[in-house]
């Protein structure tokens, strides 16, 4: 068995020495879908296609054959397999911090081999407030959603930090929090941290 991002693949051996099996076939689950793979004992390979990353599947393999008397055909399901897509790989990394804009530029390495239209990102860093010449500190967190057009693996985005009092060495997060094909959308919580304002 090979996981890949979006397919499986299985090789099988159908043992029907007598020739009793009418046919002989495999059912899983894409999408709230049952679909049903047929298999042959002059085949030893089947490929699972259309699959969501990151997402485990059951697999449930069956054989008909026809009892003798009534002439019913009898499904009996002979193996059941739990198989898990591969979860994409996406990391992050700053390259540049610009106190005068006050602006943090990172770069988004995404998954070759998977096409997104969509990356959901959070970060989050600490600010001074003050208030009645009392000085706090809180937790910023901004969430932006990044729009990808073509099928480059390499993004180059920016956030602003502007209006906030970085607190000296106050540590910054940026996380990307899932990516999206479509209706289809995978949990990746990668990230990277850097401390800012020492």
């Amino acid at each position: 068995m090979n996981e890949g991002l979006t397919q499986i693949d299985v090789d099988y051996v159908v043992f029907d020495p007598y020739s009793e099996y009418k046919s002989v076939y495999a059912t899983i689950v894409k999408d709230g879908v049952s679909e049903n793979i047929p298999m042959s004992a002059s085949n030893t390979h089947m490929i699972f296609t259309g699959l969501t990353p990151d997402t485990l599947y059951n697999v449930k393999f069956y054989y008909t054959t026809i009892d003798k008397e009534t002439k019913e055909s009898i499904i009996t399901k002979f193996e059941e397999v739990n198989m898990r897509t591969k979860k994409p790989e996406y990391s992050v990394s700053v390259y540049k911090i610009s106190g005068i804009n006050k602006e943090v530029s990172y770069r988004l390495y995404l998954q070759d081999g998977y096409a997104i239209d969509k990356i959901n990102m959070t970060y989050t860093y600490s600010c001074n407030e003050v208030e009645d010449e009392v000085t706090t500190i809180s937790k910023k967190t901004v969430t932006k959603e990044i729009t990808v057009t073509n099928s480059s693996k390499v993004i180059n985005d920016s956030f602003s930090i502007s209006g906030c009092d970085i607190v000296n060495n106050s540590v910054v997060r940026i996380n990307i929090d899932s990516v999206s094909s479509g209706n289809k959308t995978t949990r990746i919580d990668s990230y990277a941290t850097f401390k800012i304002g020492g």
